[in-house]
């Protein structure tokens, strides 16, 4: 091993990193280096928090350095002088742009474009400027198409979430139908034990207690979220005695 000394667990990781090329590189972005896929590697046998402490002291001693996503470690990299100089120095990973933009002014390039087209060249080189010309010719015409296409996935884009939008009141609407219905079939029951000489009060918790002569009691919500509730009031109801 190259380097200052080291303890003997910072010495696992420093043998390990350079056995490795002088970095771990995890091969799933996704999930990261797995703790201890890297610990049985170095031969590490510390506790299960000993490991990150370890690599979190190491880089503030300047030994490692490390690349970290969120909670998930994608990369640990050793830092001279503790890398081998033997070994190649590993690349940096680029990072995942989180949004590739691209914006032309397309009135500029057809601008230059033109200016270039109507531009006179030295009768010498006629061929090679008519050859240039044709070329950058088909680029424009190229970039109309694009321009055009640009535009119409627009469109699409606006007219998806117009659509996205309109279906999105419309369940909103449909959910509010539902609970109103069951609002009042819960208010039909209500009404039919009060009739029959039921008691209907509310609970401190704002719930609807029905109490039967026989003094036999049930609670239900004061708004019904769904079909089974109100289905499951219903059948204990009858089972209570009221005829529903």
């Amino acid at each position: 091993m190259t380097g200052p000394r080291t303890s003997p667990a910072r010495r696992l990781v420093v043998d390990w990193l350079n056995s490795q090329g002088g970095e771990k590189v995890a091969t799933d972005r996704g999930r990261g280096l797995p703790s201890q896929e890297c610990r049985d590697e170095a031969g590490f046998t510390g506790g299960i928090t000993a490991w990150p402490n370890l690599l979190k002291n190491m880089e503030t001693a300047g030994i490692i350095e490390r690349e970290v996503h969120g909670k998930r470690t994608l990369a640990i990299r050793l830092l001279p002088p503790y890398l081998d100089p033997l070994l190649p120095q590993p690349e940096p990973i680029p990072e995942e742009p989180d949004e590739v933009s691209l914006q032309l002014d397309y009135d500029k390039l057809v601008a230059a474009v033109r200016n270039l087209l109507q531009s006179e060249a030295p009768p010498s080189n006629e061929a090679v400027v008519d050859s240039f010309k044709v070329r950058l010719s088909e680029a424009l015409e190229e970039v109309k198409r694009w321009r055009s296409k640009a535009t119409t996935a627009e469109a699409q884009v606006k007219q998806l979430q117009q659509e996205n939008e309109r279906l999105r009141r419309e369940a909103k609407a449909h959910k509010q139908k539902e609970v109103d219905s069951y609002a009042r079939t819960q208010e039909d029951l209500l009404k039919a034990a009060t009739r029959a000489g039921w008691t209907v009060t509310r609970t401190r918790g704002n719930h609807i207690r029905v109490t039967s002569p026989t003094g036999e009691s049930t609670n239900t919500g004061s708004t019904p979220s769904d079909y089974r509730s109100v289905k499951n009031f219903r059948a204990t109801l009858k089972r209570m005695g009221l005829t529903v």
